[in-house]
């Protein structure tokens, strides 16, 4: 008696048997093909162990993989031979060049992004820095441009690391010196960006009207970004100031590690008159003040609210609160 469990493809003659395998091959080989050619390919120049390079295809998922071990996009940044692209013909192939489209074998770049200073365009409006109507640049005490109405005045650094100014914007004026690895930056008609008397200041003014500084100590940093907004750090070390929104106040001052932020417009925060304050207004109005004491927080999260902490008290926390009446 023949077992029912029996695989049911014995029962049949071999002949059969090969003409159902055949029959399901042609039924899903297709779709696997499909798969394959619905898969995005890259082609690039792989290096190989004798200092070669040949072209293979490789699937996109692998390609960050492959750029890690020095792989170059065919069409990219090599051409089907693996002879390196240089678009702009400087010398410099487009995988190292920082400036791809423009000739600039120098490859200078004082500033700014990771771009050169050939295609630099801070104010992002489609102008280079270059071809901008006000525009300056200096650094350590040299003018390396400038043009129209924007102001650049740097001092030579006290050390290895360079302090740099950059202007861009009807009466803009940047000021970074007397000290070293100064950076001021004022983006924008009438801003102001001061990182003076110092070490490692940083000030980044981006707005019409827009005021950034960061001196009298070390390690200070200060953004303000925003028609009007107000960013200061100074008269110590270590501390942070950032402004964002119109007529934004941020201020960090007299004192160490103190920390203001102001997001909203007309916010204001203020860290001051002591250490490790801390000082954050995060909405249209808000307002937020540690100051006068040590190691004091106070946070105003909605619009309009006022939150204090310290006044001549330390480790206070206030949150929408004012725990200074």
């Amino acid at each position: 008696m023949q077992n029912p469990m029996q695989n049911p493809m014995k029962k049949q003659p071999m002949w059969k048997a090969i003409i159902l395998r055949l029959a399901v091959t042609a039924l899903f080989c297709p779709l696997a093909g499909v798969a394959l050619a619905q898969q995005v390919t890259v082609v690039v120049c792989h290096p190989n162990d004798d200092g070669t390079t040949t072209p293979i295809t490789i699937a996109d998922p692998a390609l960050e993989t492959h750029q890690a071990h020095g792989d170059l996009i065919v069409g990219e940044e090599a051409d089907e031979n693996c002879q390196p692209l240089d678009a702009d013909s400087d010398g410099i192939p487009n995988a190292d060049d920082n400036c791809i489209d423009i000739d600039n074998p120098n490859q200078e770049d004082h500033y700014g992004t990771d771009a050169g200073d050939a295609c630099e365009d801070l104010d992002g409006d489609g102008t280079r820095d270059e071809d901008e109507a006000n525009f300056c640049l200096s650094i350590d005490g040299e003018w390396l441009i400038t043009r129209g109405t924007a102001q650049c005045v740097t001092n030579p650094t006290t050390g290895q690391e360079p302090n740099v100014a950059v202007a861009n914007g009807h009466n803009a004026s940047a000021q970074a010196g007397f000290g070293k690895n100064n950076s001021a930056s004022a983006i924008g008609d009438s801003t102001f960006a001061n990182a003076t008397f110092g070490n490692n200041n940083s000030a980044i003014a981006t707005g019409i009207g827009a005021k950034a500084e960061a001196y009298l100590g070390n390690n200070n940093r200060t953004t303000a970004t925003g028609n009007g907004a107000n960013a200061q750090a100074r008269e110590g070390d270590y501390n942070s100031a950032t402004a964002d929104g119109l007529n934004a106040l941020a201020w960090a001052v007299n004192g160490n590690v103190n920390s203001a932020s102001a997001t909203g417009d007309d916010a204001n925060a203020q860290a001051s008159f002591g250490n490790n304050n801390s000082a954050t207004a995060g909405a249209d109005g808000a307002q937020a003040e540690a100051s006068f004491g040590d190691n004091n927080s106070a946070a105003a999260s909605d619009a309009d609210v006022y939150a204090c902490a310290g006044f001549f008290d330390s480790n206070e926390n206030a949150t929408n609160e004012d725990r200074c009446n």
